[in-house]
């Protein structure tokens, strides 16, 4: 059972403070709320075990980045989120690294029901509070670049124009390769070869271009470390990998195309956490080697020693920034999707499916691929032979017959 959660108002404005109490009353979820007036109140969040914090722009009396400074510096396991009238580039500027989520006023009834809903689905997540100080503080998590913020916001608008979009995405080198790369892979091609990146974003839809951003951010992080750079050039040709089989998995079941977008969007974020444990927990090498020395799955090796894995770590992360309870539901489960709760088809199906038939970047042979899956939800769903009729489709390209 989900425990309550606890959320925190740095806000004055009565009006404020009403419309957010009518949304949680609304959305018919256990949350306690605490009203806090000035910054001298910051050391209320540790006494109650405050799970969220809401900060609004105009606190009166109050300049919003010190109170957000002082959160962040206190208590970092503390998800941070301020309302402001306006989204903007400078707002961004002004609070990057000191925030999680900005949500305009005017649609905050919206976003903060969602955020809210999210964060009651991943309340049992990360139990102990030390690992979720060390997830939501992002010291050495990669920061969103403001760009891509600002394509990340323009995505999330109704009335955004896709050649603006496609613009902004056209001034960074680095995405726009990769938003071309994605339309041009066997899985999205059609009869001829997408040339433009404004046509890309049309093709690719919204929720690829944001797991695209996520991707680059993590993926192009910059360390010192050598180890760092080697481990995440192996996950990240893995996750794309897992992309590509998820979808053409999806789409050999006759999924619709939504769908299978959701397959893409898991199958290359299903691995983020491990992003955490390599560069914030620093015990990767020892997880591997767990695992190897007694035949244990990665994940299995992780339980064993931190009593949680990447996958729920990803999870966590994937719900403060916003993906759908689709994509984290297969991210959390993509080991295990027996696990979930509805034994149903699921995007958690496919990207297990998926990682079942790779092993570094090899595609595995039938007898092991068949071993690698959760074959009783598997054989439950009747699905097994079409799964393997896939499979077979698959590896019959990758051998050119």
């Amino acid at each position: 059972m989900s425990k309550n959660q606890r959320l925190a108002l740095f806000v004055k404005d009565k009006d404020v403070i009403n419309q957010i109490k009518k949304i949680i009353s609304l959305s018919k979820l256990s949350i306690e709320i605490f009203i806090l007036n000035k910054i001298d109140d910051i050391d209320t969040i540790d006494k109650k075990n405050i799970d969220y914090v809401l900060v609004d722009q105009d606190i009166e009396g109050e300049n919003f980045q010190a109170v957000l400074l002082g959160i962040n510096q206190l208590y970092p396991h503390v998800v941070r989120i301020l309302i402001a009238e306006k989204w903007s580039q400078e707002l961004v500027i002004m609070s990057n690294l000191m925030v999680h989520l900005i949500i305009e006023k005017t649609v905050l009834q919206d976003d903060l029901k969602s955020i809210l809903h999210r964060a009651q689905s991943m309340s049992n997540l990360l139990k102990e509070k030390e690992l979720v100080k060390m997830v939501n503080s992002f010291d050495n998590l990669p920061s969103i670049k403001t760009n891509y913020l600002e394509i990340l916001h323009l995505l999330k608008s109704s009335d955004s124009s896709l050649k603006k979009i496609g613009e902004l995405i056209e001034n960074d080198i680095v995405l726009s390769a990769k938003v071309l790369q994605i339309s041009n892979m066997s899985t999205y091609a059609r009869a001829s070869k997408v040339a433009s990146v404004k046509q890309s974003v049309v093709y690719l839809g919204v929720n690829i271009i944001r797991a695209l951003i996520i991707h680059i951010q993590v993926f192009t992080f910059k360390s010192s470390n050598p180890l760092v750079y080697m481990y995440l050039n192996v996950l990240e040709k893995h996750s794309m990998l897992v992309a590509e089989y998820s979808k053409l998995f999806a789409e050999g079941l006759n999924m619709s195309r939504s769908f299978q977008d959701d397959c893409f969007t898991a199958g290359l974020l299903h691995d983020i956490g491990k992003f955490v444990l390599i560069n914030k927990m620093h015990r990767w090498d020892e997880i591997n080697t767990l695992a190897e020395n007694n035949n244990m799955h990665v994940y299995q090796a992780e339980e064993n020693e931190l009593k949680i894995t990447h996958a729920e770590i990803g999870a966590y992360l994937l719900g403060i920034w916003g993906f759908s309870a689709e994509v984290i539901d297969a991210v959390v489960y993509h080991h295990k999707p027996s696990k979930q709760e509805e034994k149903k088809i699921s995007v958690a199906t496919f990207v297990h499916v998926a990682e079942a038939m790779i092993n570094k970047d090899i595609i595995n042979n039938r007898e092991v691929f068949i071993n690698n899956l959760d074959i009783d939800y598997i054989e439950n769903l009747y699905i097994k032979n079409q799964i393997l009729a896939v499979y077979d489709k698959i590896t019959n390209v990758e051998k050119g017959e």
